[in-house]
């Protein structure tokens, strides 16, 4: 199987759409013998904010001489993303190696008369292989949907369980109130592994005790809300937190919760033994830390800043950045969404942020049409010009036409768009 035939075979398992729950992913793993088992991870679930909170995680750990895998979902611009050692992608030759031993374990289950595994199972397996493989020290492990039944939480006992922010999202498979959400997420916990979480609303934060009550599992609450001298500006954020001084290159005052979540999660590791690190490796790492697409400047001209929000707490955490680095000025979005997100409500919070909206259709079959996301914004008030355009490409011709131009523009909505778009922007021809 060379690299071609692998993104297609896993790409073709999408067809069997996502099934929720652990039995299918525990007999595919046992079929390249639970590789799994013989790793560590620090498990991270929640709405927003993981794979930041992962990554500050993961260069930390770097820092501090670790080689560290991460598992991410989904990729913004390659596949080879999901996958990483030390911040490298797996490499083209290896995801084909291993997405070809674990063909060989899904084929043996359909021989058995199972339900064939889905993308996500295969990926998730093809990712402990590939960690054990290359013998890690440390996973930092993205939870994909939810958690209890997430095809990651077949891992038994995590270094720590972590919790970053949860918001409605995903309704229709975790709940559509904060405390179902909740018990979804909460369902990483496990028997005697410490949990970390960051401030929660009350609801949710109830729920999230409870689990750790009921598995005795150490409970640990980051609460970034006691930070002090905060100073946000284009280039970095510092802060105070604990007494100890953070600089940071995620944009975005939110960034200041995942990091603060990511320096306890640490702190209480090497506090237990488990890992060996210490300040000066957390706050070179953070200072470090990049994460693609999250209020990243990728063009100077014109101006051009993607995000990945696509729910309401993203959006809202997007704007709030819009706010504090251009109080003022001209401000254009790109804008698009998948169908299934709560639309009226991120759309309202964008009336009156921007002056006109270009709306894309990202190439996902759970995309909105263009016309759709029109009516929405026109319901919600909006007074200015709304474009539709006909593909993700013609978004960078609309950048294009900026050039040289005062205006900030903010592509946002869905990564399943965003990726396409900065890969243009940051390449030579642009």
């Amino acid at each position: 199987m060379n690299y071609e035939q692998a993104i297609h075979y896993i790409h073709d398992t999408y067809k069997f759409g996502s099934k929720y729950g652990l039995e299918n992913i525990r007999l595919l793993l046992e079929g390249i013998d639970n590789p799994q088992d013989e790793l560590r991870f620090i498990h991270i679930a929640g709405t927003n904010g993981k794979g930041s909170t992962a990554s500050f995680i993961a260069y930390a750990l770097m820092e501090a001489g670790y080689k560290v895998g991460t598992y991410f979902s989904p990729y913004l611009e390659r596949f080879n993303e999901r996958i990483q050692i030390n911040c490298m992608p797996i490499g083209d030759e290896d995801l084909a190696r291993h997405t070809g031993i674990v063909k060989k374990s899904v084929d043996a289950m359909l021989e058995k008369g199972c339900d064939h595994p889905t993308e996500f199972e295969i990926v998730t397996s093809v990712g402990f292989d590939y960690f054990h493989a290359q013998q890690v020290d440390i996973v930092v492990l993205e939870v994909g949907l939810g958690g209890r039944l997430d095809s990651t939480n077949v891992i038994k006992s995590p270094l720590a369980s972590v919790i970053v922010p949860l918001a409605l999202d995903h309704v229709q498979y975790l709940g559509d109130t904060i405390d179902k959400i909740a018990y979804e997420k909460a369902g990483i916990i496990k028997e005697g592994c410490p949990v970390v979480t960051t401030v929660q609303e009350e609801d949710a934060l109830e729920v999230i005790i409870a689990k750790a009550d009921a598995v005795g599992a150490p409970y640990h609450y980051s609460d970034y809300r006691t930070v002090k001298n905060t100073q946000l500006s284009r280039s970095a954020t510092t802060f105070t937190y604990k007494d100890v001084d953070f600089k940071i290159r995620l944009l975005g005052e939110h960034q200041i919760q995942n990091a603060c979540t990511a320096f306890d999660t640490l702190s209480i590791l090497n506090e237990g033994k488990q890992i060996q690190i210490d300040v000066k490796n957390i706050l070179d790492g953070f200072d470090k830390t990049r994460w693609m697409g999250r209020v990243e400047q990728v063009s100077d001209n014109p101006v051009v800043i993607i995000d990945a929000a696509h729910n309401l707490h993203g959006v809202q955490s997007l704007v709030k950045a819009i706010e504090t680095y251009q109080p003022e000025g001209s401000r254009i979005a790109i804008f698009g969404m998948m169908a299934d997100k709560a639309v009226s409500d991120v759309v309202g919070e964008i009336i009156g942020k921007f002056e006109k909206i270009y709306l894309v259709e990202p190439d996902n079959p759970r995309a909105m049409k263009t016309s759709e996301l029109k009516s929405e914004i026109e319901k919600a008030g909006f007074g200015g010009e709304i474009v539709e355009l006909d593909r993700v490409s013609d978004a960078v011709e609309v950048i294009k036409s900026y050039k040289n131009k005062e205006v900030n523009i903010y592509c946002f909505g869905s990564l399943y768009y965003i990726g396409e778009v900065r890969k243009v922007l940051t390449s030579e021809a642009f």
